[in-house]
């Protein structure tokens, strides 16, 4: 189990303990799949299936005072261990746990104290303050705006629980910063090949970016590589490209929205920082002589947004001449 959901489970086994009955709602069904694989020692845990009679009735006996023979429980002054889990606001269900909800407690988004809170973004913020402060408010933003889930918040805690090398080395945990500082220059080359970070290196760049970097012979290497696929995505992406065009089949696009978006953001920063640019000038114009951008086939309305290459510059240049010359 990864290290966000553990974080839940944790919540949750905590108000178990304390108040025995748990009534969990989860209105954007955030936890769906996770509630399956919970390890609640001792604890029935009943799950909403479209049916509140039906689950009012299994919920029943856990909250009898007397057995199927009218006979007073022995236990009853000890709360059965109890999760009930409905995967919608609790408004909506008209309270048809109220007596559930009376006898325990209610754990939910936004829910005080904060141990009853389930909201994802609060809850990833507080693990990667703890692995990763640097990052901890980008990931919750990006939780917010509907861009990580679960699954992946718990994948992303693994990872950067990995960058403890490139942590030594770039004096940061935050994979823009450490990106940044890796491509516009070569002065860490020596320490991440001292540390053997390399590999550490590319895991980040498949993570946060989706680039898949094949060459790990040397770091200018990984450099290089990085830098031709990072410039070609961010035409790709801006020129509308849903797939990598039929010419370029062999470069993947990342699937996933907040790579791409991480592509665009890192590309900006990097050109636009006055510490940088040069840099980032020199692998333009690398990457520009060995990319024929004729490949892509783009319309010159699909170039003008961009500022990838200086050649981009040209090419519009050039189709605005013909447009005067035609006479528009």
């Amino acid at each position: 189990m990864g290290k966000v959901s553990k974080a839940i489970e944790n919540l949750v086994t905590k108000q178990i303990q304390d108040h025995g009955i748990v009534v969990w709602y989860d209105p954007e069904q955030v936890y769906t799949d996770l509630v399956s694989r919970l390890e609640l020692p001792k604890t029935t845990i009943l799950k909403f299936d479209g049916s509140f009679f039906e689950l009012r009735y299994r919920m029943e006996p856990l909250l009898e005072f007397v057995d199927e023979k009218e006979n007073l429980c022995t236990d009853t002054g000890i709360p059965p261990r109890l999760l009930v889990y409905v995967p919608m606001d609790r408004a909506s269900t008209h309270y048809a746990l109220i007596e559930a909800e009376a006898a325990g407690v209610i754990m939910q988004p936004g829910a005080t104290p904060w141990q009853r809170n389930t909201r994802l973004k609060v809850l990833a913020e507080r693990v990667f303050k703890k692995i990763a402060p640097e990052r901890a408010r980008s990931i919750a933003k990006d939780v917010e705006d509907g861009r990580m889930t679960l699954e992946e918040l718990d994948w992303l805690a693994e990872q950067t629980g990995g960058i403890g090398k490139l942590k030594l080395i770039f004096g940061t945990t935050s994979s823009i910063d450490i990106i940044l500082k890796f491509l516009s220059s070569d002065k860490f080359d020596k320490q991440i090949v001292e540390k053997d970070a390399i590999h550490e290196l590319a895991n980040l760049i498949r993570t946060d970016f989706g680039i898949e970097i094949k060459s790990s012979d040397s770091v200018e290497q990984v450099r290089e590589e990085f830098y031709r696929y990072l410039l070609l995505f961010e035409v790709v992406i801006k020129a509308g490209y849903e797939e990598t065009p039929e010419k370029l089949s062999s470069v993947q696009l990342p699937e996933k929205e907040r790579q791409r978006e991480q592509i665009l953001d890192l590309c900006h920063k990097w050109r636009n920082r006055l510490d940088l640019c040069e840099s980032y000038i020199e692998a333009a114009q690398k990457t520009q002589a060995v990319i024929q951008l004729s490949d892509l086939g783009l319309e010159p309305q699909q170039l003008m947004n961009m500022e990838t290459f200086p050649l981009i510059e040209a090419i519009l240049v050039n189709w605005a001449e013909e447009k005067l010359l035609e006479g528009k």
